[in-house]
């Protein structure tokens, strides 16, 4: 009976595992909306609080990433890096703006990370 529950404690949860690696990749979003939302910006305190975002954002990764560690999760085999979404985020931005300025009802779709498809190889 111990030895059972022993087993059943070792095998990863793939539901755990599943939303895990979704919040890594999610990282990834949040580095290129991050970027996107720098463009054509020149201030220099919008920039350290997005830097700022940036680095919290890195460590909620690492966090995630220890967890997936502990769960037992298949690992992923590149870091957040902004730039695997950074057209869909500039289309969101552009959204955005264009919500903004009421030529669109919604930027919704555009940003809806779940929909987001990597515009570069890891």
């Amino acid at each position: 009976m111990i030895l059972a529950i022993l087993l059943v404690g070792a095998v990863p949860a793939s539901g755990t595992c599943d939303k895990l690696a979704e919040e890594y990749e999610g990282a990834s979003k949040k580095l290129a909306m991050s970027m996107a939302d720098g463009l054509g910006d020149t201030s220099a305190i919008r920039k350290t609080m997005r830097e700022t975002q940036d680095a919290n954002v890195l460590a909620e990764a690492q966090q995630t990433l220890n967890l997936m560690v502990a769960h037992k999760c298949s690992l992923p085999t590149t870091t957040p890096k902004g730039g695997l979404y950074l057209i869909p985020a500039i289309e969101c931005r552009t959204a955005r703006l264009k919500q903004d300025m009421g030529e669109i009802s919604s930027s919704d779709e555009a940003c809806d990370m779940s929909k987001w498809v990597k515009t570069q190889g890891d």
